[in-house]
């Protein structure tokens, strides 16, 4: 018996051995570097499109309907979605819903250089551009986890962060500047990212696509991965938590957009405005780790959700480009840390054959407070900006306050693997 437990032990501390660097991990690369392409696309996206729809219509409700309807049509497909990724090749699902996307941007983008745009076209291009998102992203977070071993999947994360950030801080500037060649050359440009994005996801090894055929079948149905996020108290109000933060900032790019056009600032200030968030999202993906030594996860959402309900609160009464610019960097800055802890307390803890349902779920309910944020706030903006600020922010201030009188929330604790 004990001759037999040493090779035994040797074979498993074997692949500890012999796990590579990220930078030499092929796939994880493939991945990394499409994604990068994808998001800046989907960065250039949103502050091209509402400029786009801003010089067809002058109406700010419209704007905010644009991404309403792509958020919406990513919640109402959502949950089917991630039943679908449990089940079929996520690699061949990635590939369609890549080349979906990157049709409909070349197709909007011929529409506007013909000078044949019209919004009923953008709507709907928002609407199968959301549709294929969940299966996207869905596919890729899940064929990045089976790339890379668990030892490394804190960094992997943390590098997601850093690219995730980085591209956009690069998107809206690079929006902003190509708008003044032309309201069609940022979709061109979208639209080409997209395509090397679907190239380099072609490239992935076949295998890390493939559904395990050794797994255990799940017949749990669609619905599973929310009554997981519902079932867990810590996970229910962290969900409800982050949906409401999500609520809160994904209109404030729109927000922004339309102050700064009111006051006559250039495309390209409005671009370098909006890259604001993305800087104090690469500033955060510093805090990552010292923030969960410090604090419990439950905590940690308390403290960046009171910062940011101050700053949103905040953007009422700044004035001036650059001002705002700073503003939303410091509201930035909390948001790797936050994605990271859901990952570390949801994703983790769900067995593989479910995770995509799960997945699709967060990001289903994610976008519902994303879709509701930027129609509500379209609406608001007809108003008076700060009509618009002031509602976001006091929405996660009752967020806030729902959290601060759960002991579960706050007792809430990291789970071992971390």
């Amino acid at each position: 018996m004990a001759e037999s437990s040493g090779p035994v032990s040797t074979s498993r501390e074997r692949p500890a051995a012999v796990v590579v660097p990220l930078w030499r991990n092929k796939n994880f690369q493939l991945l990394w570097s499409g994604t990068a392409f994808t998001l800046f696309a989907n960065e250039m996206g949103v502050v091209a499109f509402p400029l786009v729809i801003l010089g067809l219509t002058d109406s700010p409700a419209l704007a905010g309907l644009y991404g309403a309807v792509q958020l919406a049509a990513s919640v109402l497909v959502g949950i089917p979605a991630g039943a679908w990724v449990d089940r079929h090749d996520r690699r061949r699902l990635l590939l369609c819903a890549e080349a979906l996307k990157a049709t409909v941007l070349l197709l909007v983008a011929a529409a506007l250089l013909t000078g044949r745009a019209q919004v009923w076209m953008l709507l709907a291009g928002a609407a199968v551009m959301g549709a294929a998102a969940p299966f996207a992203g869905a596919s890729r977070m899940l064929m990045v986890r089976k790339a890379v071993p668990p030892q490394q999947l804190t960094s992997a994360l943390t590098q997601d962060e850093v690219r995730g950030n980085t591209v956009s801080l690069a998107g809206p500037s690079v929006a902003g500047y190509t708008y003044g060649f032309g309201a069609g050359v940022p979709i061109v440009v979208a639209g080409a990212l997209s395509g090397l994005a679907l190239l380099l996801a072609s490239l992935v090894d076949r295998s890390l696509g493939r559904i395990d055929p050794g797994a255990p079948r799940d017949a749990a149905g669609p619905a599973a991965g929310l009554r997981i996020l519902w079932g867990n108290p810590v996970l229910r109000l962290g969900t409800v938590f982050a949906a409401a933060s999500n609520l809160a900032i994904a209109p404030l790019i729109l927000i922004v957009v339309f102050i700064l056009q009111q006051q006559d600032a250039p495309p390209l200030v409005i671009g370098a405005t909006s890259a604001g968030l993305a800087v104090g999202g690469l500033l955060g993906t510093l805090l990552v780790k010292p923030m969960q030594r410090i604090f419990r996860p439950g905590v940690l959402l308390l403290v960046v959700g009171t910062f940011t309900t101050i700053l949103i609160a905040a953007l009422s009464v700044v004035r001036g480009p650059w001002v705002m610019a700073v503003v939303l960097a410091l509201i930035g800055v909390g948001g790797p840390t936050v994605r990271i802890l859901v990952d570390i307390l949801i994703f983790r803890q769900v067995s593989d054959e479910q995770r995509g349902r799960t997945v699709t779920a967060f990001m289903t309910v994610l976008g519902t407070g994303s879709a509701l944020g930027v129609l509500v706030s379209g609406l608001l903006l007809e108003l008076a900006p700060w009509v618009a600020v002031g509602g976001l922010a006091a929405l996660l201030l009752v967020a806030m306050f729902v959290g601060y009188a759960s002991p579960a929330i706050r007792r809430a604790d990291w789970p071992e693997e971390v």
